[in-house]
């Protein structure tokens, strides 16, 4: 006789375990991220997604940009848009980072990157738990908050945006 987890019973309407199936979010799709290209420029993402990987900003920041020189995921899409834009200031570590703000995109950020003005902790991305193995949408501010990986999110700005 196999044996099985406690709390891990046969559901009769299915007949698979509940734990090894997906409630709310059985693939990407389901998770609820919208189709590719309706988030944000392609380009801008891919950009975006080769400076998380990079290695060339140290990561950590709750802030866009803190006083030890580490980013958000947030604070380097904002280091990309300045590198593209010479004129703007640089990244500021006390008080308004960038722009203005110190957590969120700035609008300025928002419409280069092709991005509705009210998506402020970046576009939708769904990242496959570590733990619990299904797939979860949120915003790039709450993955990088929650602990998912710079490459990760890197991949993932590539396939789905």
């Amino acid at each position: 006789m196999r044996r099985e987890r406690p709390g891990l019973h046969r559901n009769p309407a299915t007949d698979t375990k509940p734990a090894m199936r997906s409630l709310n979010c059985a693939s990407l799709r389901n998770a609820g991220v919208p189709p590719a290209g309706t988030q944000m420029k392609a380009e801008v993402a891919a950009l975006w997604a080769e400076a998380l990987e990079s290695g060339k900003y140290i990561r950590g920041a709750r802030r866009l940009k803190d006083r030890s020189g580490r980013h958000s995921a947030l604070g380097v899409l904002c280091e990309v848009h300045r590198q593209l834009h010479p004129d703007m200031p640089q990244l500021q570590a006390e008080g308004a980072s960038y722009m203005g703000e110190s957590l969120l995109l700035p609008r300025s950020v928002l419409s280069w990157a092709g991005m509705d003005l009210f998506a402020n902790q970046g576009p939708l991305i769904a990242i496959k738990s570590r733990h619990t193995r299904q797939w979860r949408a949120y915003a790039v501010d709450v993955h990088d908050f929650m602990g998912a990986s710079w490459p990760e999110m890197a991949r993932a700005l590539r396939n789905q945006i």
